[in-house]
């Protein structure tokens, strides 16, 4: 079960959540559905904020994934 997970499989994930949804929202979605522990440790690892979608949620995973230390200092940009 080593799967690398990514944008579809989070979104996948929540696509059954209602939004706006905080991440720990989020984390409470996840954990009621049974979703795989892997998703539920992506979904905590997001910024804490409102998502707007699934889809958002997503791409927050994917964008900290790659940049892991960018939310770290809110507000700088450059």
């Amino acid at each position: 079960m080593g799967e690398k997970l990514g944008l579809n499989e989070i979104r996948d994930c929540l696509k059954e959540t209602h939004f706006p949804a905080s991440r720990d929202e989020l984390v409470h979605y996840a954990q009621d559905a049974h979703v795989p522990q892997n998703v539920v440790n992506a979904i905590s690892s997001i910024p804490d904020r409102e998502y707007s979608s699934a889809f958002d949620a997503a791409k927050a995973f994917v964008s900290n994934k790659l940049n892991p230390g960018r939310f770290m200092g809110h507000g700088s940009n450059e």
